[in-house]
């Protein structure tokens, strides 16, 4: 089962079966959104195997540019190739025993890139990207009652991508990804009416960047045009790892004729030992990026690499929960609660210095706690059979959902983590190449200095709180004929106690000095023909708070950053009958969403609310 997780890569093919939930999860789910429950095939008493293969010619792929859009400049993005094959076969070792089951797949998938042309062919760019996935799973039942299972999948991914329209074709990096993911679990009933299980599983994500090219990182800060080694998606070389390991154990207790009706309570624990580890190593092509402001020299931006950061996150969680089957059986009730301690901690760790060591220096850090979170969220459900014949269902309810903490989020008071520090460049030779002397390069009554990236003083705050979302659903089910119904829900979910970070030693008062610029228009240039004339506002500090003593993180809860999403959807299904089954739907969604960093300062606030509304049809 996954929830809340990115990452992760699955073989969808080893799949016997799955449940996709998206609304209305029970106690047992710690976060709101999809839960997948998936099931992975099985041995059993007889060998069974698959091949399947699949592939898409690039003249099967359609898209909506019409004529008049075309003349705007804009067209579709065909792929260059997919395909995808893979095959399993399961079995047993020894009958009614032991069951096994394995599989494999290969996955190719390349696109081109829309406005990007190749130097070196004058072809239009692409990215590739295959990927590769072994599964296997071993099943002993040990005795009628009880049952071990173990599993494990690796995946392999590469992929090349990077250059864009915006980013030079050189300018791309390979990811070389690989992931496992696996768990040994029993399963057993301990006399009629109980059932249990345990498991301990692991997940983790591996993926170096390395660029393509060696040559010093460049960006032009008004064309937004980047050349050089990589630094749009990853400053590479760079190397992003997360770790999971899980715990969990489950029971339930059938209880018919209770009090007033029939239940099924399932109470379970979970913990879940998490942490991150980001590898940062010096740059061939130097630690810095050169900045342009329209090609001409501007600011040059350090790095303190070499980075080795960890974060890690303990949360232990459970959760009861009872199916209440009412008296006469018309009425369920789905009622429980979810109560966890989420501890997020930075381990101890040291940095080597860089190249620019006279502003990051080698240093050892210690221990440090972030604030934990305590939190306690109930679920309440209810399904009512509205008419007596059965056919007419109504359902609705209440669930509160705690976020569970990301390692990363602790990186606010980490000081051991990838940073930048921006100074002034004076190209006093004229070639357009940043070179040693160019830039004064202390952080102390300085001019030449601009900003600071990363934690420089990381400001622990004590008061954090979980960010909560609440989500309530109501819905009337009805089947009108045999084999099909129709259905229509309402939802509205809302999500407080968001945190952001901010840099409480320049507050969002303190952006009072306005700027007004000219609209340069989609060239990036003004002067130029696209101009549109108007005036693009933002918000300025004043230069009193530019040093680095003004520098500081801290992590805030923030009810600016409150978000909320009102859904309505009608669906109807034809269950299989008769050779056939049809499903329809259609949907609409409302969003109030606030931008990241929304109330940081004024600037995030400009064109990044999205009260957008979507809709769907299927």
């Amino acid at each position: 089962s996954t929830s809340n997780y990115t990452g992760v890569y699955n073989d969808y093919s080893s799949f016997e079966e799955a449940q996709v939930s998206a609304l209305g999860n029970d106690a047992e789910v710690p976060g709101r959104g999809i839960n997948l429950n998936a099931i992975v095939k099985s041995g059993g008493n007889s060998y069974h195997g698959t091949f399947t293969s699949s592939y898409t010619n690039p003249s099967m792929i359609s898209d909506n540019v019409s004529p008049e859009l075309a003349l705007q400049g804009l067209r579709g993005v065909p792929i260059k190739r997919r395909w995808d094959y893979g095959g399993d076969l399961s079995g047993f070792a020894v009958p009614d025993k032991l069951w096994f089951y394995a599989g494999g797949r290969y996955r190719v998938n390349d696109n081109y890139v829309l406005d990007c042309t190749r130097p070196d062919t004058g072809g239009q760019c692409e990215t590739t990207l295959t990927q590769k996935f072994y599964s296997g799973k071993a099943t002993y039942q040990a005795t009628n009652a009880h049952r071990l299972i173990g599993y494990y999948q690796r995946n392999y991914k590469l992929n090349n991508t990077g250059a864009s329209s915006l980013v030079d074709w050189y300018s791309r990096f390979d990811q070389q990804f690989y992931g496992n993911l696996g768990k040994g679990e029993w399963q057993g009933t301990l006399g009629k009416n109980v059932v249990a299980s345990a498991l301990v599983g692991y997940w983790n994500f591996i993926s170096w960047q390395y660029p393509e090219s060696t040559d010093v990182s460049s960006f032009d800060i008004v064309s937004l045009k980047r050349w050089g080694s990589s630094t749009q998606t990853y400053y590479a070389p760079i190397d992003i790892n997360w770790y999971k390991v899980q715990s969990k154990g489950t029971v339930s207790w059938y209880v018919p004729d209770g009090f007033l009706g029939n239940h099924n309570f399932k109470a379970g624990l979970d913990f879940i030992k998490g942490w991150s580890e980001t590898l940062a190593p010096e740059h061939v092509n130097g630690n810095y990026i050169q900045l342009y402001r329209s090609l001409a020299p501007y600011q040059v931006q350090v790095f303190n690499l070499p980075i080795h950061t960890f974060n890690d996150d303990h949360y232990y969680g459970s959760f009861l929960s009872d199916e209440w089957r009412t008296s006469g059986g018309r009425l369920t009730l789905n009622l429980g609660f979810r109560a966890a301690f989420d501890r997020g901690f930075i381990r101890e760790q040291s940095k080597e210095a860089g190249q620019f060591a006279s502003i990051y220096p080698a240093a050892s850090y210690p221990q440090l706690d972030v604030t934990s979170w305590n939190t306690f969220v109930p679920r309440l459900r209810a399904t009512y059979q509205l008419t007596g014949d059965g056919r007419t269902v109504v359902k609705g309810g209440w669930g509160r959902f705690a976020a569970i903490r990301g390692t990363d989020e602790a990186n606010y008071v980490n000081r051991n983590i990838v940073g930048s520090t921006t100074f002034f460049w004076h190209d006093t030779n004229a070639n357009g190449i940043y070179e040693p002397g160019e830039a004064n390069l202390s952080t102390s009554n300085n001019p030449d200095f601009v900003s600071q990236t990363g934690t420089t003083q990381g400001i622990h705050n004590p008061d954090e709180r979980a960010p909560i979302s609440d989500e309530f659903s109501a819905s009337i089910e009805r089947q009108l004929f045999n084999d099909f119904a129709i259905r229509v829900t309402g939802l509205y979910s809302r999500d407080t106690s968001l945190a952001q970070v901010v840099n409480p030693l320049i507050p969002y008062s303190a952006y009072n000095v306005p700027v007004s610029m000219p609209d340069p228009g989609p060239d990036g240039r003004a002067g130029t023909a696209d101009d549109t004339g108007q005036t693009i506002t933002y918000w300025e500090f004043p230069t009193s708070l530019r040093g680095p003593a003004f520098q500081a993180t801290t992590r805030v809860n923030d009810s600016i950053m409150d978000a909320n999403f009102r859904s309505f959807e009608v669906a109807a299904s034809k269950r299989y009958s008769n050779s056939w089954q049809a499903m329809a739907s259609f949907s609409r969604t409302w969003l109030h969403v606030p931008g990241a960093n929304y109330g940081a300062n004024p600037n995030n606030q400009i064109n990044t609310l999205n009260e957008s509304t979507e809709w769907s049809a299927k």
